[in-house]
């Protein structure tokens, strides 16, 4: 895709920008959009594979352990437009003003594009967005390792660049997220990239190329990542529960705390303490980098790795609350005025416990904490004094 010469999307982005919120912080919650079938999923994984058929399986491990966790509203399929509108909606009466959606994309052919599809085959749809590059190889382990590949990811940084040309019709819609006026993308590995500064200059170009213009590009910190400076990225986005299993956090077999687990030679996961989490992760000091921060209602990833699994032991919305109001303190103190922007992991990762979105256990108590921290910001930000 290449603009007109001349023709800058600058102008249109920002009145759209400016039009579909007035809140002044944003709050993006990642979004995975597995929910729907593609031919790949059938032929690895069976017909019919989507993630809920994963977090449908789900067992509890112990005694009060909420598996498996049954969405309120009902399964559905990422395939029809007017099921991402409602939970954009929904997201929005609740504070969430963007939805930062995984873009799973191998040298130019694309997986799980379906919501993506949608809202460029509907324009008028009220879903503001940005995608992060899902830049790992798929396995059959889930967690991005180089064990039983089903689609490896290769690296170069020339190839790279192309996926610009790929994305550039999100990149110039009204409706993506923008950074002072560039386009926001994410990379999730970025030390997995073939020369990483060399390919994020060339994502730079690239865009400039096509008439884009100026890039925001962000480095997920994930699996140990912590510094974008030496990748070339503008900011990092801390992604949590990266870098939270710290041993002081995580529960000791010998301790009170440890759960009467219904089969305990079996079990080889981790147990963590989500309340010590919160105390950690909140205690933190502002880098010397541009840092956007990110919290988590909770984490158990036992749908999808059974008994190798990490749980967060007691999530809780009081426990959230703090950490979310903690997160919002340090990006009005430290963060660019006009950039406010936090994370949350997340809208609706239910294969790992993470999800926002409505279930039967806790009804909307998640949604509501969120809504009820982004209420606090939104008072305190008419006196600037108070922070």
């Amino acid at each position: 895709m290449t603009l007109p010469t001349g023709e800058t999307p600058s102008a249109t982005l920002e009145a759209g920008f400016a039009a579909s919120h007035s809140q002044d912080l944003e709050v993006a919650a990642f979004y995975l959009p597995q929910f729907h079938e593609i031919p790949e999923n059938n032929e690895w994984w069976g017909e019919g594979f989507t993630e809920w058929t994963k977090v449908q399986q789900a067992r509890p491990l112990y005694p009060g352990h909420l598996q498996p966790q049954i969405p309120r509203d009902g399964y559905y399929a990422l395939d029809e437009a007017d099921v991402l509108e409602r939970q954009f909606a929904l997201a929005s009466e609740h504070g969430i003003t963007a939805f930062c959606m995984y873009a799973y994309w191998f040298g130019g052919r694309r997986l799980l594009e379906k919501p993506l599809r949608l809202l460029m085959d509907a324009p008028d749809l009220e879903v503001r967005y940005f995608l992060c590059w899902a830049n790992e190889s798929w396995s059959r382990v889930w967690d991005g390792g180089d064990k039983d590949l089903l689609m490896k990811q290769h690296h170069s940084a020339l190839s790279d660049a192309r996926i610009i040309d790929d994305l550039a019709e999100h990149l110039v819609d009204p409706r993506y997220v923008r950074i002072n006026g560039k386009p926001l993308f994410l990379v999730y590995r970025a030390e997995l990239l073939d020369e990483p500064p060399r390919t994020v200059d060339a994502l730079r170009d690239r865009a400039q190329a096509l008439g884009i213009g100026e890039l925001h590009l962000s480095m997920v910190q994930s699996f140990n990542l912590v510094n974008p400076d030496p990748y070339g990225f503008d900011s990092a986005v801390e992604f949590v529960p990266h870098g939270t299993v710290e041993p002081a956090n995580i529960i000791d077999p010998s301790s009170p705390e440890w759960p009467h687990l219904y089969d305990p030679t079996t079990w080889d996961g981790t147990l963590v303490d989500y309340n010590r989490t919160v105390n950690w992760a909140v205690s933190k000091p502002p880098p010397e980098f541009r840092w956007f921060r990110s919290a988590m209602p909770g984490w158990d990833n036992s749908p999808r790795r059974g008994v190798r699994s990490t749980v967060y032991f007691n999530d809780n919305t009081k426990a959230f609350r703090r950490w979310l109001d903690a997160l919002v303190d340090y990006t009005y103190r430290f963060g660019d005025a006009e950039a406010r922007l936090l994370f949350i992991n997340s809208w609706n990762e239910w294969g790992e416990g993470a999800q926002l979105e409505p279930d039967l256990d806790r009804g909307d108590a998640r949604l509501k904490t969120v809504a009820a921290a982004v209420q606090r910001a939104s008072a305190l930000a008419q006196s600037p004094a108070a922070w």
